[in-house]
């Protein structure tokens, strides 16, 4: 199994999480951040990432950015199921 097996498999089950409840909570202007739609989806990006570092390297302290952060301490509706995947 080389490095790109190992990208290739968290890639594909990060990219399975439906985060589309945390961007628009956190869109909202009175019960979220507010965020534009522009800054929710390059986060969400940023979030997925960050996601597949940690299941890369699961040993390594990589502090997430705040945004993604944020994004990480809203709960996701299926949270057992993202922790299972990854």
């Amino acid at each position: 199994m080389n490095a790109n097996d190992g990208f290739t498999t968290a890639n594909m089950a990060v990219t399975k999480l439906d985060l589309t409840r945390i961007k628009s909570k956190l869109m909202h202007v009175n019960s979220g951040d507010g965020w534009s739609l522009d800054k929710a989806n390059a986060v969400k990006k940023e979030y997925r990432r960050f996601l597949c570092v940690m299941k890369l390297f699961p040993d390594a302290y990589i502090a997430p950015s705040m945004d993604v952060d944020l994004f990480l301490a809203l709960p996701h509706p299926r949270h057992h199921e993202v922790r299972r995947r990854l």
